[in-house]
């Protein structure tokens, strides 16, 4: 059966016209090498990693834009990457001197939105962690708690008054103390663990919590001006290279907003049409996936 579906899967993929930029890469998941090395070893029950890494992948496609998986390094050279409205910096937890200044510089250059996902620079090098170093390039003071345990998060009512709880047990913990500009989420004792702040252009937000609600990732995406393809984070959807890919987690009506002069050409799924207009619903059955390449009118 797999053998079939993947058979099925290559001929669309070969049938594909050249990509033609149609659904451009807005976001970009930044993790970073050198800093894998300043966790746990062998130990899945404490380890930072997996409690940042693994769910920000697993969530991530229920924001419903495409994005890219980069390195710090990636950024750090010169006319490699374009430049993206969004940045998740997800695993960086030691910064060196020269890579705080340099990625700052790029950030301030593209005017971008950067969310910062568990105690960004807490270690140098030869040093941390470290609730001061955090506060380096950001100006954002730390408390940190050196206690294992699984923080929460209720975002304010603007923020849509989500709830949440860390996937996993860790430590330790940083939050946010002073510096910032915006409250955005607290923990169940008012403590702050979502907050923003502007810096020269920059809008960075700080997230004590190793993984955020799908809702509040989608928030921030939104107001960083990326175009969300699906009407809200129901259904994981992977986007990229002129193609929509949704999976239909319930039964009911779908739809897909696409930029303006753009339509939806079927590849996929149990539709009766070949084509949709951008917000044209459809009945989608849960489980099935629905596939389309986007073409310009």
């Amino acid at each position: 059966v797999l053998t079939a579906v993947h058979r099925r899967q290559r001929r669309i993929y070969e049938s594909l016209p050249p990509v033609r930029g149609l659904t451009p890469f807005e976001i970009a998941l930044v993790g970073d090498r050198d800093s894998v090395y300043y966790t746990k070893h062998n130990n899945g029950s404490d380890s930072l990693l997996p409690s940042v890494a693994v769910p920000l992948v697993e969530e991530f496609p229920r924001v419903g834009a495409p994005y890219r998986m980069l390195c710090n390094a990636d950024l750090l050279r010169k006319d490699l990457i374009p430049a993206h409205r969004f940045y998740v910096m997800y695993a960086s937890f030691m910064l060196s001197k020269a890579d705080r200044e340099a990625l700052m510089k790029r950030f301030e250059r593209e005017k971008a939105t950067v969310l910062w996902i568990y105690a960004p620079g807490a270690f140098y090098p030869d040093a941390g962690p470290d609730e001061k170093f955090c506060a380096d390039f950001l100006g954002v003071k730390m408390r940190m708690v050196n206690k294992k345990m699984r923080p929460t998060i209720k975002t304010v009512p603007e923020w849509g008054g989500v709830s949440g709880e860390n996937n996993r047990v860790t430590g330790p913990w940083f939050y946010p103390e002073s510096g910032y500009d915006e409250v955005l989420g607290h923990d169940r004792n008012g403590n702050p663990v979502l907050v923003s702040v502007k810096r020269n252009g920059v809008t960075h937000y700080l997230s004590t919590l190793t993984n955020l609600p799908v809702d509040t990732l989608r928030r921030i995406a939104e107001r960083a001006g990326v175009h969300c393809y699906t009407a809200d984070t129901a259904d994981p959807a992977w986007i990229g290279n002129d193609v929509v890919f949704i999976h239909a987690a319930s039964t009911g009506t779908k739809k897909i907003a696409l930029r303006p002069g753009q339509k939806l050409k079927k590849l996929l799924g149990p539709i009766a049409k070949d084509e949709l207009e951008s917000g044209e619903e459809w009945f989608g059955e849960a489980g099935c996936t629905y596939g389309f390449l986007v073409e310009s009118k």
